[in-house]
Formats: C-alpha cells, sequence, structure tokens
C-alpha cells in the first residue's frame, strides 16, 4: 500500500487488496478493520477487543487468529490466499456501523433515558 494516502482514496486502495491484515496487540475499535469489510475486502487480525467486537457484527469475512506469533499469521494469509473467496461482508458493516444504524442506536438510547 502507498504511504499518506488521502482518505477519500482508502476505499479504492482497499477494494484493490485481497486482504488487509490488522497486526495489533491492542485495537478498541478496529476502523481499518471495518472500512476494508466494508469494501469486501478479507480481514485476518490478531485477538483484540476491536477484531472481536466487529467480528461479533460481521459474518464473514474477517478471521481472528488467537496466537498472534508471526508464523501463524503467515501461514493464515498463506491459507486465505490458497481458499480465496471475495466476501460479502459489507452489508454487516452497513447494517451495524454505519452511520444510520449508530444514529439509531443513539436515538433509541436517549429516548430510554427520558422515559
Amino acid at each position: 500500500m502507498k504511504k499518506n494516502v488521502p482518505w477519500y482514496k482508502m476505499p479504492g486502495e482497499y477494494s484493490d487488496s485481497l486482504i488487509l491484515v490488522n497486526t495489533s496487540r491492542s485495537v478498541v475499535f478496529g476502523q481499518s478493520m471495518a472500512e476494508a469489510l466494508a469494501c469486501n475486502t478479507y480481514v485476518i487480525a490478531t485477538e483484540t477487543p476491536g477484531s472481536l467486537m466487529i467480528k461479533s457484527f460481521v459474518r464473514e469475512g474477517i478471521e481472528i487468529v488467537k496466537c498472534a506469533s508471526a508464523k501463524s499469521i503467515a501461514n493464515r494469509i498463506l491459507e486465505a490466499l490458497h481458499n480465496y473467496e471475495t466476501p460479502n461482508s459489507r452489508k454487516y458493516i452497513c447494517e451495524y456501523l454505519s452511520g444510520e444504524a449508530m444514529a439509531r442506536k443513539w436515538a433509541k438510547l436517549l429516548s430510554s433515558l427520558t422515559t
């Protein structure tokens, strides 16, 4: 991937990629994973609160590597490339994490606090 890609070009970068690999040890949300999945790009990620949260919403297109050694991640990348299928993860991201979905959740929460 290129350095310093402007935000508005990131969907094209994700779409041109087969796999996003996130090797973070402490992702809280996982913005890049959600963005890649929204572009139907397969994600391989280490086990973090963010990757587990996204996995709970998305039924396909994300693989969590529990043992985060370089060898286990490399093996998972090779397996994914060998058995590659384009995920259909966009629908789950839009359903649960889009701006509209989040606004509905906030409205519901605020409504419950005032009643």
